[in-house]
């Protein structure tokens, strides 16, 4: 397809205006912090090691519902992640991208609480 080789040169633009790589640089500590203190909240192990992850993370987390779990994050709290559930070991996957900030983490954490 001919239009998606043609804005690759505006990506690569936009990227440069608005210095990407410290926005990815922001995202991938933010992950790592989230993860860390999702997993010291609920002493659960992490599932892989920090040099593994960039701007996502699978994060165990203790819920027996993990269908009831998203809805009610997305109808109460509007938070949308997907959670999965197998061999009964239920978590989320998490990502954050330029637009989230340590206030939509922050928010993210207090409402997990709520659930523990």
């Amino acid at each position: 397809d001919m239009s998606a080789f043609l804005t690759v040169p505006t990506a690569i633009e936009f990227q440069n205006k608005y210095d990407w790589e410290s926005v990815r640089d922001r995202c991938k500590k933010m992950i790592l912090n989230t993860r860390d203190e999702i997993t010291e909240l609920t002493s659960l192990p992490k599932i892989c090691p920090d040099d593994w992850l960039g701007q996502m993370a699978t994060i165990l987390f203790p819920i027996d519902d993990v269908v009831k779990f998203k809805n009610t994050l997305y109808n109460d709290y509007q938070i949308e992640i997907p959670m999965m559930s197998p061999e009964n070991h239920s978590g989320f996957r998490i990502s954050l991208q330029g637009y989230n900030s340590e206030t939509d983490v922050e928010y993210f954490i207090q409402t997990l609480k709520k659930f523990l």
